[in-house]
């Protein structure tokens, strides 16, 4: 008995309540259109038992995804990244177990960690889902990091730029700014791409995102990200104004002066997800005479500010399906950029807020605004 005590003295603790969360299941097989949780089932015994010395493990039954998690960077813990929700404390372990139905899981791409912390990444794809963009390695293209002493930032900030090889004299490039650093990772997939001709040639400026005040950073005051990232209030000076005199007034004039990138709007794009997503869609909006298109993937309800301005340009915009809310603001934000008249395109796949969406959705993007040959 006093055993028992004191383990649940230093059992887990319920995720913050503003963490993701499913609605309850109504049965396990009634058909289910969206993820739904099952009521936990395991005792202290059995889960201890089950994980052993173990962080996590997790499992799959018909279409039901486990995972029994030990809290590790916080007292709680929560099944991530494409299924998000916080574990279920287990009374008398220091332990949290959660079960969620997954509809369409055959058609899925999820990958599976416990959060937060530092666990490994397991990739599910099931047996019809969309498979992983082609990468080329090695990189044939030439991939250089660039450090700016920005005036704006006040601040030293990393890019990335990524060139294609075998380029011919004379030629210009469509050029994508990505938030995030993303050329870095996204570099390989876009020269498969160019190699097996599905997209022209084209160049990538990935600049890396403020790091936050703190670590870790779990509220807004310490997010300099997400504050680079929305426009807000209209101040006059404010972190997504100086980011955004960064990249018209240092990034796009270094990228002009150094890369052979076409002068064609059209073919000057954003690109973001998540938080990147809002960037690309609210700088397009605000300045659509030097950027044509953008690429708009898993933003939040407060993409859209200007939406009026993209009537001449390219958009597209896309979530995962298992993004219930954010998937909602995308198909919102598309609706209103084609009433302004702007050749909009959604897809989405059965995935969540991960970069295996991404990926995938990025290259789907690529072939849409740049196909080969030109069109």
């Amino acid at each position: 008995m006093i055993g028992v005590l004191v383990a649940a003295l230093v059992a887990a603790q319920p995720a913050p309540a503003d963490f993701a969360s499913y609605p309850v299941c109504v049965s396990v097989r009634a058909p289910i259109h969206e993820p739904c949780k099952l009521s936990q089932t395991f005792d202290a015994e059995t889960a201890s038992r089950l994980i052993g010395t173990r962080n996590t493990i997790w499992w799959l039954h018909g279409d039901a995804l486990t995972m029994i998690a030990r809290p590790t960077a916080l007292p709680w813990v929560a099944l991530c990244c494409s299924i998000q929700t916080g574990l279920d404390p287990i009374i008398g372990a220091d332990l949290a177990a959660g079960t969620v139905r997954v509809p369409h899981l055959d058609e899925a791409v999820l990958d599976i960690k416990a959060a937060p912390g530092s666990g490994p990444t397991t990739t599910y794809r099931g047996i019809h889902a969309p498979p992983a963009p082609a990468r080329s390695d090695p990189l044939q293209g030439t991939l250089i990091d660039h450090d700016f002493a920005s005036p704006n930032l006040h601040e030293h900030r990393s890019v990335w730029f990524y060139v294609p090889p075998n380029l011919s004299a004379g030629t210009r490039l469509p050029v994508v700014y990505m938030a995030d650093g993303g050329a870095k990772d996204f570099a390989p997939i876009a020269e498969a791409l160019i190699l097996r001709k599905q997209i022209r040639p084209l160049i990538l400026v990935g600049i890396e995102a403020a790091t936050p005040s703190r670590r870790p950073c779990l509220s807004d005051d310490c997010d300099r990200r997400g504050k680079e990232y929305e426009a807000g209030h209209d101040a006059a000076d404010t972190p997504f104004k100086r980011h955004l005199h960064f990249l018209i007034e240092e990034v796009a004039p270094y990228v002009a002066a150094h890369y052979p990138v076409s002068k064609d709007r059209r073919e000057r794009a954003l690109a973001g997800t998540s938080q990147g997503a809002v960037w690309a869609a609210q700088t397009a909006e605000l300045r659509p005479d030097l950027f044509g298109a953008a690429i708009v993937l898993s933003g939040t309800g407060s993409v859209a500010k200007n939406p009026e301005t993209l009537g001449s340009s390219r958009i597209f915009v896309s979530a995962g399906e298992f993004e219930a809310d954010r998937l909602g603001a995308m198909k919102r934000f598309a609706e209103k950029a084609r009433v302004a008249h702007a050749d909009v395109q959604v897809d989405t796949i059965w995935a969540g807020h991960s970069d295996l969406t991404w990926d995938i959705l990025l290259a789907r993007a690529l072939i849409w605004l740049y196909p080969y040959p030109y069109q």
